[in-house]
């Protein structure tokens, strides 16, 4: 009888040292989770703060008229996703709404590849656009640039459900 009473403590030594040994490990792993988490929020920070300085950037250039309306709304629309603020990337709808209205003009190698009078027509058609949305663009861009409408006090801190919709959005 002795033999089987060892025999069990022996058993429940060996299962405490099995749940042990798993606790360990999933301790490191949730340790290495959030090191690998707080990285990739510094990352996005980082990412972010980049974004709102282009965003700027482009704001100034627009005002300075160093860049078209329809160039700096493309930029700024793509841009404005790393603001992660629903109602920052709200009051920049006027560059989205620019950028798709002028969408269906070719860019880059397709422009190229245009004839020249069609690239003169696409130019008007740029250019009346752009005229509908001047004044809003240029008042936006101003709070942008010169108002501090981008400044750290007006962006909320990221947090986790922010950092996990973005990943949950660009997963391939």
């Amino acid at each position: 009888m002795n033999y089987w009473v060892l025999l069990a403590v022996l058993f429940v030594l060996g299962l405490m040292g099995i749940a042990a040994y798993y606790h360990v490990l999933l301790y490191r792993h949730k340790k290495r989770q959030a090191a690998s988490a707080d990285e990739f929020k510094k990352e996005i920070e980082k990412r972010r703060e980049r974004g709102v300085q282009s965003i700027v950037i482009l704001s100034r250039a627009v005002l300075a008229e160093q860049v078209s309306l329809t160039e700096a709304s493309i930029r700024i629309n793509a841009l404005s996703i790393l603001l992660m603020d629903k109602a920052l990337i709200e009051e920049l709808s006027v560059f989205r709404q620019l950028a798709e209205a002028t969408a269906h003009i070719p860019i880059l190698e397709e422009w190229k590849k245009l004839p020249t009078k069609d690239k003169l027509a696409y130019d008007r058609e740029r250019e009346k656009i752009e005229e509908t949305f001047k004044d809003f663009v240029m008042v936006t861009a101003d709070r942008i640039a010169n108002q501090g409408m981008l400044s750290k006090t007006n962006i909320s801190e990221i947090n986790t459900e922010q950092v996990d919709s973005v990943v949950k959005e660009f997963k391939p």
